[in-house]
């Protein structure tokens, strides 16, 4: 039987105005260094920097709730699925020292309202229980 536990979370909340502030040149280079391709090919062409900053707030909960950060973060992934819920594409990759014999979930939501997108991150580690070697 699996042991699971949560191993972090995080949260982050990011102020769309500042992205509506800056110039298109400017605000393109954030997204090529923020958004994967991938994500970069889901934005909406309409109000495109709620999805922005959505992204980058669930970007900055995930180094929390991972305590560190030793990747870029268009390394980092985020679809959605069939019914639209955020998920990060292959988390384990995102593990330092990973046991091979721990696997990882990353839960997130984010949420936009108005001027503001928020994220929340529950990082979840299960792992096969410890057997012992003693007969």
């Amino acid at each position: 039987m699996e042991q699971t536990v949560i191993a972090g979370i995080g949260t982050d909340i990011v102020d769309v105005r500042r992205l509506r502030r800056m110039n298109e040149e400017h605000r393109d280079r954030f997204t090529q260094k923020t958004l994967s391709q991938d994500e970069i090919a889901l934005m909406p062409k309409s109000n495109p920097e709620l999805f922005i900053a959505g992204r980058y707030a669930a970007k900055e909960a995930i180094v929390k709730a991972l305590g560190y950060k030793n990747f870029s973060y268009t390394s980092i992934n985020i679809l959605n699925d069939g019914n639209g819920r955020p998920y990060v594409e292959d988390p384990d990759l995102l593990i330092r020292n990973r046991d091979p014999k721990e696997s990882y979930t990353i839960h997130i939501s984010i949420s936009h309202e108005f001027d503001f997108a928020v994220a929340f991150v529950v990082l979840e580690k299960r792992s096969e229980p410890y057997r012992s070697t003693w007969l």
